[in-house]
């Protein structure tokens, strides 16, 4: 027999947004729950982009949605107790394949 599947992870998946400033420009730091570094569901990246750009309206502008999926798809697992996942809006809309090569972070360093 098979051992049971794990339950899902629920929502919420942000526990929080904070806009704040860098040496670059501004930065959105979104602190994930413990529900959202477990979060496998097919549909979990959307509804926490969904949780974020209700927290932060001004976060729905080209190219953070890639660079949120780069964290969710890939800083979850390569960085599994980072604090907070940092995107901004000054960053180039890149290609996945990119954006990846970037480490979630085109155009410029990790802020």
């Amino acid at each position: 027999m098979d051992p049971p599947a794990p339950p899902a992870a629920l929502p919420p998946f942000i526990a929080s947004t904070t806009w704040g400033d860098s040496e670059y420009g501004v930065t959105l730091r979104i602190t994930p729950t413990p529900s959202a570094r477990q979060a496998t569901g097919t549909t979990d990246a959307a509804q926490a982009w969904s949780e974020v750009v209700a927290s932060a309206p001004d976060a729905d502008t080209p190219g953070m949605w890639e660079q949120f999926d780069c964290h969710w798809t890939w800083a979850r697992i390569l960085e599994p107790d980072k604090k907070t996942w940092n995107i901004e809006p000054w960053r180039p809309d890149v290609p996945a394949d990119r954006m990846l090569l970037e480490g979630c972070n085109p155009g410029g360093p990790e802020v």
